[in-house]
């Protein structure tokens, strides 16, 4: 249960550091570009889509900010350390977000759609799976 929800907030943490190492708009013109070309998108889609990938990133970043976290501080002595009671509501919180973008996204997404954005979740779930290991 632990393992499950500290990797529910690492991955939550870790696509608000993608967001936040680079350009924002330019992220989510990646992620649009990606999406698009893997889910077959039309241009309609794609422009319904960017409003909920950007209020889905900007939602996760003012979780972290209410429980202290600050992305740009990479300095891991300055961190706030949260209790694990802290993580798990965290880790709640960014579910929800989760969840909440997902319905937005299954109203417009076909089935087949959405079976591929929940692969590619898969695949960037691994990934960084991959990573947090090979840092152990």
């Amino acid at each position: 249960m632990l393992k499950k929800i500290l990797l529910t907030f690492v991955l939550g943490l870790s696509t608000i550091t993608a967001f936040a190492q680079g350009d924002r708009a330019e992220r989510i013109e990646q992620q649009l570009t990606e999406l698009k070309q893997r889910l077959k998108l039309s241009d309609t889609q794609s422009e319904q889509i960017r409003p909920i990938l950007e209020q889905s990133a900007e939602e996760r970043r003012s979780i972290l900010k209410r429980y202290g976290i600050d992305m740009e501080n990479k300095d891991p002595d300055t961190r706030k350390k949260l209790s694990f009671r802290e993580k798990r509501k965290l880790g709640g919180e960014l579910r929800e977000a989760k969840k909440e973008t997902m319905a937005q996204l299954d109203k417009l997404l076909s089935a087949a759609q959405m079976e591929e954005y929940h692969a590619i979740q898969k695949e960037r779930k691994d990934k960084l799976r991959e990573h947090l290991n090979s840092l152990r």
